[in-house]
């Protein structure tokens, strides 16, 4: 779910005091995408479901998050063609995505 290199460059450049309190936004952030992400599913609102999988898919890509990453990219691109029966099933997957994600950065805080 982490690259594992990820999360070492990235303590490599800012170092381990850094690193955890990065953690800590990526965690928060992540939280409150996935609740805007899923509101807006529920809303059927495409444009903000592209808007937020690309959001959240730059943020996972950057922390290394890479499960979580690919999944957001595959929402963004089926919410660019509109193709509502794979975007859902896309969207369901989320919450579980989502929460492993979490948890396993939790362990670098």
């Amino acid at each position: 779910m982490f690259k594992k290199e990820a999360v070492l460059k990235l303590q490599k450049d800012v170092g381990e005091a850094l690193t955890k309190e990065l953690m800590l936004v990526f965690i928060d952030e992540t939280t409150k995408l996935v609740e805007n992400l899923l509101a807006a599913h529920k809303q059927a609102q495409i444009d903000k479901i592209i808007l937020f999988s690309h959001s959240l898919k730059s943020s996972a890509r950057t922390y290394g998050a890479e499960t979580l990453a690919c999944l957001c990219e595959e929402i963004e691109i089926k919410g660019k063609s509109n193709n509502k029966s794979e975007l859902n099933m896309l969207l369901e997957q989320l919450p579980d995505v989502s929460e492993k994600t979490l948890l396993l950065a939790i362990k670098y805080t």
